[in-house]
């Protein structure tokens, strides 16, 4: 991969050090000072799924490829115009499951590997989130049940 480092003198330069060089070190061009991935890092401000960099777009930037939509796309604008024009809508994940998937997260970032009580936690959410999902398919094959015996009878 390639990184950008700044050199205590000021020079950022590009150097390529493989993904499990966690220490990869360099020289600086200018100066000839070592520079490390570790300690010299540029912050980098490149936003793929926005296509900005430090908050302006990115002047070459000409889109993506969507699979889903089957065509090409160049903005956000864009990728909506195009889902309307197909009567799509983006995906919203349900906001129990959201909240069963946040909190499932929330424990897994603060607890220590091996902690018994957080996974019987994450246990517990498990298995309220697959009641949630049957009770929500159940409830929808008797919603539709009824709609029918309601065609049925009109």
């Amino acid at each position: 991969m390639i990184y950008d480092l700044k050199c205590k003198c000021g020079e950022v330069s590009e150097h390529v050090f493989g993904m499990n060089e966690a220490d990869g070190a360099g020289q600086c061009p200018a100066c000839g000072e070592r520079v490390t991935r570790k300690d010299n890092r540029v912050p980098s401000t490149f936003n793929i799924a926005g296509c900005h960099s430090a908050g302006k777009p990115v002047p070459n930037y000409s889109g993506y490829y969507d699979e889903a939509l089957d065509t090409w796309i160049t903005s956000k604008q864009h990728r909506q115009d195009e889902m309307d024009r197909r009567g799509l809508v983006p995906y919203e994940p349900n906001p129990t499951l959201k909240r069963i998937s946040d909190e499932n997260a929330y424990i897994r970032r603060n607890s220590n590997s091996g902690d018994l009580e957080a996974a019987g936690a994450i246990k517990q959410n498990h298995k309220a989130a697959d009641k949630f999902r049957k009770n929500t398919i159940r409830d929808s094959i008797v919603d539709k049940a009824i709609d029918g015996i309601k065609k049925e009878q009109s």
